[in-house]
């Protein structure tokens, strides 16, 4: 009875209300709320320079085209200008060449250009990975080009170190035929190791290296070398069941 009691005294809870879910007319939009198909209530107003930096340094015409636009919240807020910015200049920043050519010298071997080649893919072999050694035993090759003429002498190595005994030996060859010793030889710094610049001081040559990662000041030689090994890849191609060794002739 006394259970019975209790019970009887006690409230009645209230029933739980169903939440309600206000529709989209009745939920509050914030301002800088973009609804499609509708410009922004607002703009957001900024000086030039600060949209510049926010839009990745975008240039002043497409500025003042989006600041006109009614659906963007662009609004530029003071002078219209855009002043300079270092940041572009080192970002868009190019290297810069001079397409001028040099000029050539008219006696023949007065200048020289000198480059290695070789090794590796240069002809596009089925072993890329391996250096394929030539019938004679050459991997690599010495392109020595006359500046005047622009003569050519091609110059097979076992190794890049060859070059130096190679070079001595057609110097030797060139003086047998009446010619002295280059005055310019140009090449890049891969011929710079203590025997080549005793070479240079001997027999009185003037080394004109590139400057590093600049192979078009070393033009004549990287484009010899260019039409050298087109030259070669095409005969090999064309002519499959000849063994790769004989890529040297």
């Amino acid at each position: 009875t006394t259970q019975s009691g209790k019970e009887a005294n006690c409230p009645e809870e209230p029933p739980a209300k169903a939440p309600t879910i206000k529709t989209p007319a009745e939920a509050p939009t914030p301002k800088e709320t973009l609804v499609l198909g509708k410009p922004r209530t607002t703009k957001i107003s900024l000086p030039i320079m600060a949209w510049h930096r926010r839009l990745c340094h975008l240039n002043q015409a497409d500025l003042l085209r989006l600041a006109r636009d009614p659906e963007s919240c662009i609004e530029i807020k003071g002078s219209k200008e855009l002043p300079f910015c270092e940041v572009c200049i080192q970002a868009r920043q190019t290297r810069y060449y001079s397409k001028v050519p040099r000029s050539r010298v008219t006696k023949p071997l007065a200048r020289v250009h000198l480059d290695i080649a070789g090794g590796g893919q240069t002809l596009d072999f089925d072993n890329p990975n391996d250096v394929v050694t030539g019938r004679i035993g050459a991997k690599y090759v010495l392109l020595i080009t006359d500046d005047a003429t622009h003569y050519r002498w091609i110059l097979f190595l076992e190794t890049k170190s060859a070059a130096i005994t190679a070079f001595k030996n057609w110097l030797q060859n060139m003086k047998n035929h009446g010619f002295t010793a280059p005055a310019y030889l140009v090449s890049d710094n891969e011929f710079r190791s203590t025997e080549w610049m005793e070479t240079y001081r001997q027999e009185g040559i003037e080394w004109q290296p590139s400057s590093p990662y600049s192979p078009w000041q070393n033009a004549v030689s990287e484009r010899g070398i260019r039409i050298l090994f087109e030259r070669a890849r095409a005969m090999m191609l064309d002519a499959p069941y000849i063994p790769e060794r004989f890529w040297v002739d």
